[in-house]
């Protein structure tokens, strides 16, 4: 490649032929999730003369476009790949400078550089996980950088901690994206979990819809919404028993279901005390018995077989409460802190029956 007067961007190729890949190209990609266009002379070139470029493109596309999963093995491996297939004119200008070893990973940055010494690509690991800058555009990964919303949620576990993150949203001009965004970070001990919230719900999602396909989906949100409110309303009532060794008569228990009907303040709610288990909660908890991540935190917790099967219904019953709302809240006109008032109101239903009506166990 030919240098030009105040051209920004580098050259890939290591034969006679090679290829501009220039700042507006990238740029481009930064403002556009669409695979990058190649001509067909700079996919013949490519072809016929291995270019690379094609290859560096999809690297850049990646890292313009990141998805909240990637990580730092990965985002460094573009940049080191893409230095391969630099012009020998342009490998220089990639550099990483690495100030010490630590557990995570080498701990410094690394950064690419134009004509104009001017930096098109800066990546920082000198804490947590990697966060890089493109054009002036940064991409922060590291989950305690991101301004957000904090709710502490409630779990029956003693010591176990679940909060829920989430910054407001963005835009695709944000000079600042933060990934990672809607991230539960679970603590237990001295161990710590982070879920991706967006990235599990997508997966939740699609395994509800593996199973209910077509116009079974449809009639499954319809009963769907019965079904997961009525359940947690006997797992209320369960809790109550359990607690104060009782049992309720079944004229009690429909009251408890006629007064949370009532009073929730949800329009035509339907309840059923028939309803035993929802199928949101069953698929999360497929879905997070699958993650590696989690499975590995649990076992490093505990031994004790209860307490692992507590830690996970506590999180199964928060990320399904979360995933109902996100697909029935706004339908359904549920009101806020919904989960904490159902209980409430089956408690406060509980405590207006009488005595006669309760079995001693």
């Amino acid at each position: 490649m030919n240098s030009q007067e105040g051209y920004m961007g580098f050259s890939v190729g290591h034969s006679y032929c090679t290829a501009t890949i220039s700042s507006e190209k990238i740029n481009e990609m930064l403002s556009s999730d669409a695979p990058p266009h190649m001509t067909i002379w700079e996919c013949i070139k490519d072809f016929f003369f291995g270019t690379g470029q094609k290859e560096a493109l999809s690297c850049l596309h990646k890292l313009c476009n990141p998805a909240p999963s990637l990580n730092d093995k990965e985002i460094r491996s573009c940049f080191f790949r893409l230095k391969e297939l630099a012009s020998p004119g342009y490998q220089q200008r990639f550099i990483h400078d690495f100030s010490e070893e630590s557990s995570t990973g080498s701990l410094g940055s690394l950064y690419l550089k134009d004509d104009n010494g001017d930096v098109l690509l800066y990546i920082d690991m000198n804490e947590g996980p990697c966060n890089y800058t493109i054009l002036g555009r940064t991409f922060i990964f590291n989950t305690s950088q991101i301004p957000h919303s904090q709710q502490k949620c409630e779990t029956s576990t003693p010591d176990l901690s679940i909060i829920f993150q989430e910054s407001e949203s963005q835009s695709r001009s944000d000079s600042i994206l933060w990934l990672k965004d809607g991230c539960y970070s679970v603590l237990y001990g001295k161990v710590e979990f982070n879920l991706n919230f967006n990235g599990f719900y997508q997966s939740v999602l699609s395994f509800i819809t593996s199973m209910q396909q077509g116009e079974n989906f449809s009639l499954w949100q319809n009963e769907e919404q019965e079904t997961y409110l009525s359940a947690m309303v006997n797992k209320a009532i369960d809790t109550h028993s359990n607690e104060n060794q009782v049992k309720l008569s079944k004229q009690v228990k429909e009251g408890v279901f006629n007064h949370v009907q009532n009073h929730l303040g949800v329009h035509d709610l339907r309840l059923n005390s028939a309803c035993a288990q929802s199928s949101i909660k069953h698929s999360v908890l497929t879905m997070l018995n699958k993650h590696e991540g989690w499975g590995k935190f649990i076992n490093q917790n505990t031994l004790d077989r209860a307490v692992k099967n507590g830690i996970t219904n506590d999180m199964v019953s928060v990320v399904s409460d979360q995933i109902f709302e996100n697909m029935f809240g706004g339908k359904m006109g549920l009101p806020a802190n919904w989960s904490s008032r159902v209980c409430f109101l089956v408690k406060d239903s509980i405590k207006r029956s009488e005595p006669s009506n309760f079995i001693i166990q």
